[in-house]
């Protein structure tokens, strides 16, 4: 405000910066469990619910290792993940490379 930025200009350039590892953190461990939800959707509906709809890729994995019991597929399957997983991790690493500091010493 001393310098005459506007509203819009203090959330872009002072305090969006300023979260900006947080909102890394935050993002990468979002994708991770969106990616990793199970439990209550086979719970409310197993076997995909009506035509597949509530279907994923945790619940495919489990379906092809245990009920399938093709359980090199539903390696391949989680491998496929795993790799999927590290490469969103990756670009989410290159798109916030910019560190922020915060060094309060003078």
């Amino acid at each position: 405000m001393l310098d005459g930025a506007g509203p819009w200009q203090r959330f872009w350039r002072v305090t969006l910066p300023l979260l900006r590892p947080t909102t890394f953190f935050v993002l990468v461990t979002q994708i991770i469990a969106t990616f990793q939800v199970f439990d209550s959707v086979y719970a409310l509906t197993p076997n995909g619910g009506p035509q597949g709809v509530t279907d994923v890729v945790a619940g495919r994995i489990y379906y092809e290792a245990f009920e399938q019991r093709a359980v090199g597929q539903a390696a391949v399957m989680a491998l496929v993940l795993f790799v999927l997983l590290v490469a969103v991790t990756l670009v989410q690493q290159r798109w916030f490379a910019r560190r922020t500091t915060y060094d309060l010493s003078t």
